[in-house]
């Protein structure tokens, strides 16, 4: 979860809505080979908020492990981890939409910065991814 606080103290999410899938969620990915949770997390936000690879390094930001949970639709029991980093707004013009693994037709098509109660809204209409759905809420219990 990449939470970026705006000039004015709001607080914005970044979602993105993968070309091939019919709901907008957070930035995402699979742990690859010797790769640490935390590398394979800077790597895919590095590779989905930009289309060169250049996107935003949230290394910088102290990113830290939230929560780990099932994934649906996992065949292996899968697990997804949520890791939740602070930025500036400042980094939000690093966030381009054509990002994401093309080889795995991951394409980046929109980029949404949404508030909380804005997501809660998308939850409610089941407008957001089910994974995604369930990340706000282990988030939200984080932040309580």
């Amino acid at each position: 979860i990449l939470e970026f606080r705006m000039s004015d103290g709001t607080l914005k999410y970044h979602l993105q809505k993968i070309q091939r899938k019919s709901r907008p969620g957070f930035p995402g990915g699979e742990i690859k080979r010797n790769e640490s949770i935390l590398e394979a997390g800077i790597r895919e936000v590095r590779e989905e908020t930009s289309s060169d690879n250049n996107g935003i390094d949230i290394s910088k930001y102290n990113p830290i492990e939230v929560a780990k949970f099932p994934l649906n639709g996992a065949v292996n029991e899968e697990q997804g981890v949520i890791l939740y980093a602070k930025l500036p707004g400042s980094e939000i013009a690093r966030i381009k939409p054509g990002g994401g693994a093309k080889e795995e037709d991951e394409l980046v098509a929109h980029v949404y910065l949404a508030t909380a109660d804005q997501i809660e809204k998308l939850i409610v209409k089941r407008e957001i991814l089910p994974n995604s759905q369930n990340i706000w809420e282990l988030f939200k219990k984080f932040r309580s």
